[in-house]
């Protein structure tokens, strides 16, 4: 009987044995899950909240270094990401200005750039000739070139100074009609009234 009761005493104890190790192993993969699922849920919640709106940032980014314009993107995400959002989107608005006036400012040197040669070309057309005639219709072209107008007519001023006579026309050269206008005569006294 002693030993009989014995072992079984000892088949409880293993059993009691048993069933704690058990009940154990049960309660660590119950912990192991519930961290596994917390932490499942952690990194979808930073997905979705940082690494999401990052990645949405810097694909707009890329797209502004290529020219784009900024559109804010909609996304939710902490403060800190909303503000970079805002301060991107000022940014891109301030680079699109930068360009604007970086073509304007390219556009105003280019069309200095123009006039320039124009002076330039009608000095050397003036200088190769003495000729008043050449002159004169060197005067015209370029006038008409330098203020892009359809015509230009060239007036010389007797030596009274009361005179203009028509010299030439841009249209119709040396071969214009006869015309004259007479200056009106300021006295000093009409002057200060």
């Amino acid at each position: 009987g002693v030993l009989e009761a014995a072992s079984r005493a000892e088949s409880v104890a293993h059993r009691n044995e048993v069933i704690a190790i058990s009940s154990a192993c049960v309660v660590l993969l119950g912990l192991a899950a519930g961290v596994g699922t917390a932490t499942v849920r952690r990194r979808r919640r930073l997905q979705d909240r940082i690494v999401g709106p990052i990645a949405v940032l810097l694909e707009k980014v890329r797209a502004v270094g290529q020219g784009e314009d900024m559109v804010s993107p909609l996304f939710d995400a902490p403060s800190e990401l909303m503000d970079l959002r805002e301060e991107l989107v000022d940014m891109s608005g301030s680079l699109r200005l930068q360009q604007q006036a970086l073509a304007t400012r390219a556009e105003q040197a280019a069309a200095s750039a123009r006039r320039l040669k124009l002076v330039v070309d009608f000095a050397r057309e003036v200088s190769d000739s003495l000729t008043l005639a050449h002159c004169l219709g060197v005067v015209t072209v370029s006038v008409r070139k330098f203020c892009e107008a359809p015509r230009a007519r060239v007036w010389l001023l007797d030596e009274g100074g009361q005179t203009l006579t028509l010299r030439h026309d841009s249209i119709t050269g040396a071969a214009v009609p006869e015309m004259t206008r007479t200056l009106p005569v300021f006295s000093s006294r009409s002057i200060r009234r």
